[in-house]
């Protein structure tokens, strides 16, 4: 009984002997380390990419655009395209543009620009010896936020709001100046590069539009 008792015990520490040894010699690979930005960036190639996105508002005095065969209710394929509108602005010396704004957009993010105006307006009043001053306000603000979806689409949520005011010089002194506000919001998809109307507001035989355009 003893001797069959040290045969099980000298069998069974040969085969972990022989595991152990089969163990230590398989090969073992690096192991390969990842940083968090790495992984990020392998889920997200446009992780740190960043957007100029680019806003022009432009008006535009309707009868040209309608002697060039733009359709006055935006049918196809006659309706106003940007080119439409560059072509216009190269005929005016861009008098037409009222105002722009950029932003540099991080992708996935938010940014915003504002300014503000203020100019002052000489009054008489009855007595020839006071100058009194009226103070106008204008200015723009500009919020955009960008997703690059791919090299060829990027998606911009947007908001444009602008205040508006323009003196005309045949007005007398106690007319104050013609005032404006136009605002649009909105999110679209833009070809890096390429300019589309995003919003447009017309009053009589004038258009104000809103230009967008984002560059990769």
């Amino acid at each position: 009984m003893w001797k069959a008792t040290f045969k099980v015990v000298v069998v069974g520490s040969i085969l972990v002997s022989t595991l152990l040894w089969a163990a230590d010699s398989t090969p073992r690979q690096p192991a390969v380390r990842q940083t968090t930005s790495e992984a990020q960036e392998a889920k997200d190639p446009y992780l740190n990419s960043r957007v100029l996105v680019e806003a022009f508002v432009v008006d535009v005095n309707l009868p040209p655009l309608y002697e060039k065969g733009v359709s006055p209710l935006g049918e196809r394929p006659h309706s106003v395209t940007v080119q439409d509108l560059a072509q216009y602005l190269k005929a005016t010396k861009n008098a037409g543009i009222l105002a722009g704004a950029k932003l540099s957009v991080r992708h996935g993010e938010r940014a915003e620009t504002k300014g503000t105006r203020t100019i002052y307006v000489e009054t008489m009043g009855k007595d020839p010896a006071t100058r009194t001053f009226q103070p106008y306000d204008s200015g723009r603000n500009f919020t955009a936020t960008v997703h690059v979806v791919s090299d060829q689409a990027i998606s911009v949520s947007y908001a444009f709001q602008l205040h508006h005011f323009r003196q005309d010089t045949t007005q007398q002194d106690q007319v104050p100046p013609q005032k404006a506000d136009w605002s649009w919001s909105g999110a679209v998809t833009l070809e890096p590069g390429r300019p589309i109307i995003a919003g447009a507001v017309q009053e009589k035989d004038s258009v104000v539009f809103l230009i967008l355009v984002a560059t990769l």
